[in-house]
């Protein structure tokens, strides 16, 4: 009996054993089975400055094309790295981007061109028609304001788009065009990489257009944000999807002037309740309905929907807001990202 009793704990042992390395074995196939890799490790939180879809206007203006991502140390060196096997269609200096490369693709049968901006080509051991693997490097990130970055701060302007043609073209002023680049979000994790953004505050050392708006507060997670220039807006956006930003816009933060921001021309307002937020500011919950329905430039195709919005005024009265949130959002979300509101 003590022998079967040792035999049976022996067998135990040895099921255990190899179930610890059949786990092992998954979990490092997991992170290798991919066929891409991201082109910098920060890659899904370090793109807080300009990403794919969003609005553009000052040295260029249009629709932003691929992701910029950003090097916090502008005195570090950064490497690039490919994103998949790939050969080397395009080594050269451009306006606007300073070094590029751009490197073809199959990957699972299909065409991908990625497109890296703002590297220093003299940091490159490649040439066109290299052949590169998955994660080799192909180039240093230029020097912050410098000739390899063509003036331009230290990140990384990264763009992949499907076919064989090479295209240099950072930016589009048709928003019917953006379709033709692929999000690289969504690129991503279609192959299983995990570039998930995580909450964020809007604050003054990042972002555009901060000091018109006077404000501080939380972005979601996994949600961008641009201003719209048109409509004088802050446009927080899902990441994810194809198209411009602004059609992707989950919340739209209106800077205004009038005292009472609840009329709203060509919109019927319905009052639900008013309430002081924990910072001393005064919001009113309503409820837009636009009659009659019809598209609003500039704007968000949902924008001609039923859609709740908070009116805001500034502890002190000075300064007057209307959050408008998309349809697919609950009062409740709009309401936790107004409350996390800080004035200037």
């Amino acid at each position: 009996m003590m022998f079967l009793d040792m035999r049976t704990k022996l067998f135990l042992i040895f099921v255990f054993v190899l179930t610890s390395i059949m786990l092992s074995t998954n979990v490092v196939s997991a992170e290798t089975a991919s066929p891409v890799v991201l082109p910098l490790p920060n890659y899904a939180n370090d793109r807080f400055y300009l990403t794919y879809g969003q609005y553009v206007k000052d040295r260029f203006i249009g629709y932003h094309l691929g992701d910029d991502i950003e090097a916090r140390d502008a005195t570090a060196t950064v490497p690039v790295v490919s994103i998949a096997d790939g050969t080397v269609r395009h080594k050269a200096w451009h306006n606007g981007y300073g070094g590029l490369i751009i490197i073809q693709h199959y990957i699972d049968g299909r065409p991908y061109q990625s497109l890296y901006g703002h590297v220093s080509l003299a940091s490159s051991p490649l040439k066109v028609g290299s052949k590169v693997s998955k994660g080799q490097l192909i180039a240093n990130l230029g020097a912050d304001k410098s000739q390899e970055t063509d003036g331009e701060h230290k990140h990384l302007h990264f763009e992949v788009y499907p076919g064989t043609s090479i295209r240099i073209q950072g930016y589009t002023q048709a928003a019917s065009l953006i379709k033709n680049w692929t999000n690289p979000q969504d690129f991503f994790s279609t192959f299983g990489l995990n570039v998930r953004m995580r909450e964020r505050q809007y604050t003054p050392n990042m972002d555009r257009e901060r000091d018109r708006f006077g404000l501080n507060f939380w972005i979601p997670g996994n949600m961008g944000i641009e201003y719209i220039p048109q409509i004088d807006a802050l446009n927080i956006f899902d990441l994810s999807g194809q198209g411009p930003a602004r059609e992707r816009a989950q919340f739209l933060i209106f800077n205004l002037q009038q005292a009472d921001p609840t009329k709203v021309a060509g919109y019927n307002v319905e009052t639900f309740a008013t309430s002081t937020l924990e910072s001393g500011a005064q919001t009113t919950a309503t409820r837009l309905t636009k009659t009659p329905v019809a598209p609003i430039a500039n704007q968000p195709t949902w924008r001609a929907a039923t859609t709740w919005a908070l009116a805001v005024t500034s502890p002190d009265g000075s300064r007057h807001y209307l959050v408008i949130a998309n349809p697919k959002q609950s009062l409740g979300e709009l309401e936790n990202l107004v409350a996390s509101f800080k004035f200037k």
